[in-house]
């Protein structure tokens, strides 16, 4: 009994080091920690998570200046109305490699969906944080349904999201923990769950600029269209190539040693493929707002 248990923990502390500390000692991993970009990090958070804290503890009037008339602050701004259209790399490259069949993209679509499932993580929670009742955030969702609120399409289908894109990088985990069982049942799922992910992220996505139709007022004349949510579905598309771009660029500045050969051979061509698709995307955004302000009659703007 005693030699089995023995066994079993020098199993799971050599499955430890080898997965989650890449093979070195805790000493040498901290040792790679010493990095001026998680220097930086560590700054950031030292001064930002005790003002979340004081944000929970006395409200968010001790740590911003939103008020009736201007709501919307650094938190919902940056967070949701920037965050989240710079988080459609995994619904942009997803649908590009499994359901139009572009296969070279393959080398970048785990990391466009991990891009985009880092990104809808952090949108959610500067959601929880800029809310004013985050505990409540269940009663209009489950209880009381909001069905009239574009916000609350926003929220849910951000939730939903989320949840699709833990399900489409979810084979990628199971490969790395070696689950070949698990992993082939998640893979004939990564189908379905882009199907899902094209439908949510387009609603949502175009739903976000739905929410400035309610507010006319809060924006210049000359980006208020009612073709606004068209504009922010477009411009979302070709962000997300951009920030595949960029991504990518920083996993070969940085993590060239963790890449494997067919990453680092094809980038290159990856890139100006995506560099490509994105201009597409700026050309039509532009074609849209040309059509916008010519049925707004906003030429003199």
């Amino acid at each position: 009994m005693g030699n089995g248990y023995a066994i079993k923990s020098d199993n799971f502390k050599s499955w430890f080091m080898d997965k989650l500390l890449m093979g070195m000692s805790w000493q040498e991993y901290a040792t790679t920690l010493l990095t001026p970009f998680n220097v930086i990090a560590a700054i950031i958070l030292a001064v930002g998570l005790p003002l979340i804290v004081m944000r929970y503890i006395d409200g968010l009037y001790l740590v911003t200046h939103a008020s009736d008339d201007y709501p919307w602050g650094l938190y919902l701004g940056w967070g949701l109305f920037g965050g989240v259209p710079l988080s459609a790399t995994g619904f942009v490259i997803g649908t590009a490699y499994y359901i139009f069949g572009f296969k070279n993209y393959r080398p970048i679509v785990r990391l466009a969906i991990l891009t985009g499932l880092l990104g809808y993580f952090f949108a959610v929670t500067y959601l929880l944080v800029d809310l004013g009742r985050p505990w409540r955030l269940y009663y209009p969702m489950i209880i009381s349904f909001g069905t009239t609120s574009v916000l609350f399409l926003v929220a849910w289908h951000v939730s939903l999201y989320l949840t699709v894109q833990f399900f489409e990088f979810s084979p990628a985990l199971l490969e790395w923990l070696k689950s070949r069982r698990v992993w082939k049942w998640a893979e004939m799922l990564t189908i379905g769950m882009t199907i899902a992910g094209i439908v949510l992220s387009t609603l949502h996505q175009s739903a976000l600029g739905a929410m400035y139709l309610l507010s006319p007022g809060k924006l210049h004349p000359l980006w208020y269209s009612t073709y606004i949510p068209w504009l922010f579905l477009c411009s979302a598309i070709y962000v997300a190539f951009a920030m595949v771009i960029f991504v990518s660029t920083l996993a070969v500045r940085f993590l060239s040693d963790r890449a494997d050969e067919t990453f680092l051979g094809s980038i290159d061509r990856i890139t100006l493929s995506l560099g490509k698709a994105a201009c597409v995307g700026m050309y039509v955004y532009f074609v849209l707002k040309l059509i916008g302000i010519a049925h707004d009659d906003n030429w003199g703007l």
